[in-house]
């Protein structure tokens, strides 16, 4: 392939991976958001100064 070509081919293969993505990007994003842990001082959720509290990995993963 010539360069050109090879540029536009990955450019379609991106373009492709991130529609597809897109619904796996936001089942990550509510698995981590499920998984956060509340911080002391602070009550309400999402909140402006530290978002949804503190990133468990391990709370945030299914089994």
């Amino acid at each position: 392939m010539l360069s050109s070509e090879l540029r536009t081919a990955n450019a379609k293969n991106i373009s492709i991976f991130f529609s597809l993505n897109l619904t796996q990007a936001e089942k990550v994003k509510a698995y981590l958001i499920k998984g956060a842990r509340p911080l002391p001082g602070f009550k309400e959720y999402p909140n402006p100064q530290v978002g949804w509290g503190a990133l468990c990995v391990r709370d945030s993963l299914p089994e």
